[in-house]
């Protein structure tokens, strides 16, 4: 990737580079890299990866959920959650998960373009804010 976007890199040079490399892929997609490099819009060829990959799963009733838990989930723990969602979006579901402390607890579930945050740092952040309401209007 870094050779693609690389300025001093000839593109008859990238286009060898990524032949080499594609060699065992499909003619089609090979040939569609090649003419991102030759018009110089490799950058895109990420975001064509990814509305492939999401077509490609609507295609066959799947929707990728990304996990995110302020410590690792049990295997039991996942398998929990992701036959809620599956029944919530009735669909097969694709889960990927991640660590980040900072939600201090709970879970945030991304399906799509929806948001389920169920972490304490949102549910602390709400209580704060209905604090600072009631403090800021007093006796309503």
């Amino acid at each position: 990737r870094a050779l693609l976007g690389h300025a001093d890199v000839s593109i008859e040079n990238k286009i060898k580079a990524v032949d080499a490399v594609m060699e065992q892929i499909h003619p089609l997609v090979r040939n569609m890299v090649n003419l991102l490099v030759t018009k110089g819009l490799v950058k895109v060829a990420a975001d064509l990866k990814d509305g492939y990959l999401e077509l490609l799963d609507e295609h066959r009733g799947r929707q990728r959920v990304e996990v995110t838990s302020a410590v690792p989930l049990e295997p039991g723990e996942l398998d929990r959650i992701t036959k809620f969602v599956a029944e919530l979006v009735r669909k097969e579901v694709v889960v990927s998960t991640q660590v980040d402390e900072s939600i201090l607890g709970g879970l945030v579930i991304q399906i799509g373009d929806r948001l389920l945050d169920g972490s304490t740092r949102s549910r602390l952040n709400s209580l704060r804010n209905q604090l600072h309401t009631e403090v800021a209007v007093p006796g309503a």
